[in-house]
Order: C-alpha cells, then structure tokens, then sequence
C-alpha cells in the first residue's frame, strides 16, 4: 500500500503538474537567455574580439558559456575571461539574482503542492495510484484554495518576467530597430516560447470537471481503475476523466464494456456506474 501511495505522490508530481513545472521552467530559460541577449547587445561587438587565433563563432561560444556563469554567480560584480572572450559586469548582474528568486518561487510551489498531496493522503483512506480517491482528488484540486491561490501569483510572476525581459531588449535595441531585434529573440527561443504558450493554456483552461461534480463522490473513492504502467507517466487523472465521460455514454446507451474495461474488475465497474448516475438513469427509462 505504501508503495502506491508513493507512485501516486511521483504520478502527482511528475505528471499532474507536468504543465506547472513546463509554465516556470521555460519562463526562468526565456528570462536566462533574455539578459543574456541584452548584456550582448550592450558589450559584445565582433570588431573587439581579437584575440590571436580565435574566430568568431568561437568568441561567441566562450561569451555565451561565461555570460552563463555569470547568472548563475549570485555576484553582482562578476568578471571572467576565457583566450577568446570576456565578460565584466561592474554592479549590473542583477539578472542572477532574479533567475534565483525564480527557482526558489518554483520550488515553494512544488513544495506547497506536495505538502497538499501529504495533507490529503493523511486524511483520505487508500489514496493510491489505482485508487478513486487519488483520482478524486487530483479533479477537486482545481478549486482548492490555496492552490488555486498558488497558481494566480505564479501567473502574474511567471508572465511579467517574460514579457519584462523582451521589453528590456526592445529597450536597449531602441536606437536601431527594437521590433526586429524583440522578433530575432522571441525566434530564436522558439521552442521555449511554444511550450511557455501551450503550458500557459493548459493553466488557464483546466478540464471541464462539471458533470464530476453531479457524481457521488463517496462511490467514487472506492473504484479501483485498471491502468497501465506504461502509459501513466504519458496521461493524467484528467485523461482518465474523459474516457470515463466517452465510456458513460457509451454504457447509458446500454455498452458497458469501455467502462469496464477502465475499471479493475466487474465490482468497480459497478460502483463507477453507480456513482455517475447511470443506474438511476436505465432504471428511470425502463419504467
């Protein structure tokens, strides 16, 4: 049993808040490459790199590799220097800082969800991986409030980086073309801007958990799903949600088998079909 509590407590982590550990990675990245862009911008020009047998793309290798550490120096005054490039930052290298208030706002909210899943796994009999219960509580965590309290303040911190960090390269760039130097960054952190855009969506369009909310949420718990462990790290509890939405129309039209074959035996079955209505639905049609 403690074994899948455990496997529920990794599931939670790893998936339930895939798109929140997405939303604040790629944000920290955009932000990182971000100063990174403005100190080149302000510093770094090719006809001052040369040093003796270094070529350009290797000047511009050892500048990204020694902005790098800086960031992540927590020194507001940093200087180093390789054979083909250099970097000096004279009380400016306030990025660094920002980037770790980020990670340490990140990991507050991993904790606080944690310490959430640990609060409901000591007041909620068998929340295990297979269990109603932990799917139960993954559904009711979208209205809990100190997650969802949790989840504005990371918006608001999350997105005002981002959008704070293009402002400040279009700003330095303001004397030559601001628009096409703000287009050459957001593009060439393209991925990083997809997956911030898509895991951003994710937050602010959570599943539609109406009809969850007119079942019988004490039948629930005790369903046991069939899930396999090759698939539970590709989907979460919100996709189980809707192949028990697609499986309750299906057996309200009297097909039961792909809500059996979502459960862990024909009692599970039962108790889901019970617990979303469905029986009191067939027995109002025969009369």
């Amino acid at each position: 049993m403690l074994l899948l509590v455990a496997a529920a407590f990794l599931h939670f982590v790893l998936v339930e808040m895939r798109s929140l550990l997405t939303f604040t990675s790629t944000a920290i990245y955009i932000v990182q490459k971000g100063a990174s862009y403005t100190y080149k911008v302000l510093n770094f020009t090719l006809d001052d790199m040369c040093f003796q047998g270094c070529t350009i793309h290797k000047a511009a290798q050892d500048l990204e590799s020694l902005i790098g550490q800086a960031s992540w120096s927590l020194q507001k005054s940093f200087s180093a220097r390789t054979d083909c490039a250099v970097v000096e930052y004279n009380n400016t290298n306030y990025g660094t800082f920002t980037l770790v208030l980020c990670i340490l706002v990140m990991a507050a909210a991993v904790l606080t969800c944690a310490a959430i899943f640990v609060v409901e796994a000591r007041s909620v009999k068998n929340l295990e991986m297979f269990s109603g219960a932990y799917f139960v509580f993954t559904l009711k965590l979208e209205r809990n409030r100190v997650y969802k309290t949790m989840i504005r303040a990371l918006l608001c911190l999350f997105v005002a980086g981002p959008v704070a960090c293009l402002g400040l390269v279009m700003y330095v760039a303001r004397d030559s073309d601001p628009f096409a130097v703000g287009l050459n960054l957001v593009w060439s952190q393209i991925t990083g801007v997809a997956l911030f855009c898509v895991s951003l969506y994710s937050l602010l369009k959570p599943v539609d958990d109406t009809e969850f909310y007119i079942w019988n949420e004490g039948m629930l718990c005790d369903v046991s799903f069939r899930r396999n462990w090759h698939t539970i790290l590709s989907s979460g509890n919100d996709a189980l949600y809707r192949k028990i939405i697609c499986a309750g129309l299906e057996a309200g039209r009297g097909n039961r088998a792909p809500l059996e074959a979502l459960c862990d035996g024909p009692a599970s079955a039962q108790k889901l079909f019970e617990a979303m209505g469905l029986q009191q639905q067939q027995q109002q049609q025969q009369q």
